[in-house]
């Protein structure tokens, strides 16, 4: 469990199998980076600092089991305003002018890099403000506008989706509603909340998910 305060990196410690709260927030070890954005994967954390400069912690016992740390920063070249891991080794970013792009960094262990040098690939046609990818390969995805959409496919193999945006923005079983959100989250079984433009505190949550249609059928106030 990781946590930002006015940019400095902190872990909860004391958490065990038994124990989900754990003990107390201490300090990142070994960090000063300042940093504005995390986001915790399956054995990694990438991160994005005040200089829009990203980074990736890796390490023999990874980052994202209860204990571990990691044992040190990698960075990838270019500079995002935001990033969002995927799958081990992809992560999803956000350019100053709300560009998308997508990075296959590959598998990362203490001395082992595979594809050291991995490049950015833009994501053509849509200007975005957030994502949120799921653990099932899925992503929820705003625009400025509170446009809301959801992609799938999303895989070490298929680091970009293997479809097109699905617009969630329309309830369709009223087409006369739209619904304009201000946040959106994916949990990780693939359930989907938001809520409104505006200060809007309802909760919202996304109706009809299943495997056979995990997009979803229309929005409900919680």
């Amino acid at each position: 469990m990781y946590a930002l305060s006015e940019g400095q990196l902190f872990f909860r410690e004391g958490r065990s199998e038994t124990d989900a709260v754990g003990t107390a927030w201490t300090p990142f070890p070994g960090t000063t980076q300042r940093f504005k954005h995390i986001d915790a994967g399956n054995n990694e954390l990438w991160a994005v600092n005040i200089f829009n400069e990203i980074y990736r912690r890796h390490g023999d016992q990874g980052v994202s089991s209860i204990q571990g740390v990691g044992v040190s920063w990698k960075q990838y070249t270019g500079t995002m305003i935001f990033a969002q891991t995927a799958e081990e080794g992809v992560v999803w970013a956000l350019d100053d002018e709300n560009d998308v792009w997508v990075l296959r960094a590959g598998t990362i262990s203490v001395d082992v890099v595979i594809d050291n040098e991995p490049e950015w690939s833009p994501i053509p046609g849509v200007k975005l403000t957030y994502v949120d990818v799921g653990r099932q390969g899925q992503l929820v995805a705003l625009k400025s506008s509170g446009c809301s959409f959801w992609r799938k496919g999303i895989t070490k193999d298929t680091p970009s989706g293997v479809d097109e945006w699905f617009d969630l923005t329309n309830d369709n079983t009223n087409e006369e509603t739209y619904f304009k959100f201000g946040t959106i989250a994916m949990c990780a079984t693939g359930n989907m909340f938001a809520t409104l433009q505006g200060g809007d505190s309802k909760l919202y949550f996304r109706g009809g998910v299943s495997s056979k249609f995990p997009q979803g059928a229309e929005w409900f106030q919680s």
